[in-house]
């Protein structure tokens, strides 16, 4: 096995379970849980896919995803923070109706399981013209680049600004912020949308960066990989990307595996290597102290 070929294939598929997981990590922060990433990705997969075969152009499909994973996104926030609903039952709602509403559509549309194909954004030409490593930097797409780019980003933003120390706050204790004089509500659905849009560019990812075209269930547990990295990373820009960079080695093992068949292991049993390895992480995680103290929590804002 070549070792470059692996390194590529580790940053290609942590690509989406990264974006997902900094999308969650803002959300978690501000004390809402949001179960609901693998529905959300598989939507914007989806939406991604058919903006791209509407339009022929690769970027208004991207856009279409993200859309798509916000405007989900936004109604898991009505419930849990507007309304005050129980955040794991709309998460899980959302993880249950996505797969069947993709498939839906797909049977409607298609006929089939898996699209035609579409434009897609899998390389970087721009990059081809780097010495000795542009030919390695050009097979993987620009999101890839700017999935590794966001984490110093949103490092800054949390630890250095007001707004990042904000969200932090209103995950342990909303009451006192809200009487310092910060709409808690607002927010605490900003968060939320933001991680239905990091959500949506994960799942336009993996119809148009990874591959170029949509097949049912193609998310494949990346969305609940990216709940625990968060959990792993103790809530960290850092961590969440050192646990994703774990997630996608064993997901680019279970791939050589299934590839170069070193072991007659049924191919079901290989491709649940990467879960497995998620359930064990978060199983030997020492994260619980770094939760949110609201984190699950209502907080219904003030009716004055």
């Amino acid at each position: 096995m070549d070792i470059v070929s692996l390194v590529l294939s580790v940053l290609r598929l942590t690509t989406p379970i990264l974006i997902a997981a900094s999308g969650s990590m803002f959300c978690e922060l501000a004390g809402i849980q949001n179960l609901g990433l693998e529905g959300m990705m598989l939507g914007s997969a989806f939406a991604g896919m058919l903006g791209s075969l509407l339009t022929g152009n690769v970027y208004i499909g991207i856009l279409a995803g993200i859309a798509c994973g916000g405007l989900i996104a936004l109604v898991h926030g009505l419930i849990c923070v507007e309304w005050g609903g129980i955040q794991n039952i709309s998460g899980l709602g959302i993880y249950m109706l996505m797969p069947g509403l993709t498939a839906y559509f797909m049977r409607s549309i298609f006929g089939a399981s898996i699209s035609a194909q579409v434009s897609s954004l899998q390389t970087s030409t721009w990059l081809a013209g780097i010495p000795v490593v542009g030919k390695y930097l050009v097979q993987m797409s620009p999101i890839t680049y700017l999935a590794f780019l966001m984490v110093p980003l949103l490092y800054y933003y949390l630890k250095r600004t007001p707004g990042g120390l904000r969200i932090q706050a209103v995950g342990d204790d909303p009451e006192t912020l809200e009487t310092a004089g910060v709409d808690v509500w607002r927010l605490r659905i900003r968060c939320v949308v933001f991680s239905g849009l990091m959500a949506g560019l994960a799942g336009a990812y993996l119809s148009l960066g990874q591959l170029n075209r949509f097949a049912e269930n193609m998310v494949a547990g990346r969305g609940m990989l990216a709940v625990i990295a968060v959990k792993m990373g103790r809530w960290n820009p850092v961590g969440v990307l050192c646990a994703a960079l774990l997630f996608g080695f064993f997901d680019a093992l279970q791939l050589q595996f299934q590839i170069q068949q070193w072991v007659a292991i049924p191919t079901e049993l290989v491709q649940m290597i990467p879960l497995a390895a998620g359930m064990v992480a978060l199983a030997l995680s020492s994260g619980e102290n770094a939760t949110p103290r609201a984190f699950g929590k209502p907080y219904v804002r003030r009716r004055d």
